[in-house]
């Protein structure tokens, strides 16, 4: 299966030949892009080792995020995180929009307070979904003054701003994600809740006496016989 890094999307980018009024990049960090149009996408499943948000403006597209498939469209953003399959399945129209890409390793950096989190399983399985008017806004201006940052060269911290800057988007974004779980967890029954909490418990059930049965078993060859 083929790999797909900063690195390959660096060289995909000299390829296409975008300018500095399209794209910033930081290093093996990361890369901020404000048109995407001239970029192709995988047809075939590839394996990300980056993370990636992007936000739809225009056109539309079927996408394939580990077997399952997702609609895009203006309005949608669309999160990715590193080791996820994703092929392209068809594009209706023209897909145009702003994305962040950031390495795996940085990418770590920058999230290591929900590394752990059931919130990243919960983003994996949600990779997609439609925006609210205020939410748009708000990335769309985080996404743009990015971008300035890194075209400002008069800031010699430039780097190090929009790094801050970076972290501070994401955990807005994960913070959209918390939100959409509490209002599905407002949204469940008491009744639904108790049968959550009861599967969770028979399968802690499960996992506690298949480690009970590893730790009192012992191998038939390690039994002593009595000497005749």
């Amino acid at each position: 299966m083929k790999v797909y890094d900063l690195e390959a999307l660096r060289k995909q980018v000299l390829a296409t030949h975008l300018n500095a009024q399209q794209m910033a990049w930081e290093s093996n960090d990361f890369a901020i892009f404000k048109d995407i149009t001239d970029l192709s996408f995988a047809e075939t499943s590839t394996r990300l080792d980056m993370a990636v948000f992007g936000l739809c403006q225009e056109g539309e597209c079927d996408v394939l995020i580990d077997m399952q498939s997702h609609h895009v469209q203006a309005g949608n953003y669309l999160i990715l995180l590193p080791q996820q399959v994703v092929s392209l399945a068809s594009t209706q129209q023209p897909l145009q929009g702003i994305f962040i890409c950031l390495s795996e390793t940085f990418y770590t950096t920058i999230l290591q307070r929900v590394q752990t989190s059931p919130l990243l399983l919960y983003i994996r399985q949600h990779p997609t979904a439609a925006l609210q008017t205020a939410d748009i806004a708000w990335i769309t201006q985080y996404h743009t003054l990015i971008f300035n940052e890194m075209g400002n060269m008069e800031n010699v911290f430039r780097t190090s701003t929009a790094k801050a800057l970076l972290a501070a988007f994401f955990y807005k974004v994960c913070n959209l994600y918390e939100q959409q779980i509490m209002i599905g967890q407002k949204g469940r029954t008491p009744a639904v809740r108790s049968e959550e909490i009861f599967t969770q418990f028979v399968q802690l059930l499960q996992e506690s006496f298949k480690q009970e049965r590893a730790s009192v078993s012992m191998p038939t060859n390690s039994l002593s016989h009595p000497s005749t």
